[in-house]
């Protein structure tokens, strides 16, 4: 099976997640989270949460923050990896937010996580 999770970043609590659920058989975990936290891992390097080592054991990729607000710009990442699942950590970023209504994963199963409290506003929605 595989599965994509897009997270708007990772800890050391997610990231032991992820690799306990890419250890096990027939699944390809690949996750997605945006570029701005490389910085913050070479700054907190000896917090162990976000050491080097955090995204070891399942696919990481870091999206620019263009990338993540613009579909058409992160579309290729997602639509290459042909996931049979697709879990969205949230709407934080407006790219993860258009991936559900896209017919290229029609046939993947949607998984829609909360990450922020629901406001009702249109902040939240655009």
């Amino acid at each position: 099976m595989k599965l994509i999770f897009l997270a708007s970043r990772y800890s050391g609590f997610m990231a032991a997640c992820w690799r306990r659920l890419g250890s096990l058989p027939n699944v390809q975990l690949t996750v997605f989270a945006l570029d701005g936290m490389k910085a913050s891992m070479a700054e907190a390097s000896s917090d162990p949460k976000f050491s080097a080592q955090v995204p070891e054991g399942f696919e990481l990729h870091l999206i620019s923050p263009d990338e993540a607000m613009d579909w058409t710009k992160f579309r290729r990442h997602v639509v290459r990896l042909q996931a049979d699942v697709v879990v969205m950590a949230g709407w934080v970023y407006r790219a993860y937010w258009d991936a559900l209504w896209q017919s290229d994963l029609r046939l993947a199963r949607l998984i829609v996580m909360a990450d922020t409290p629901i406001r009702h506003d249109l902040r939240q929605w655009f």
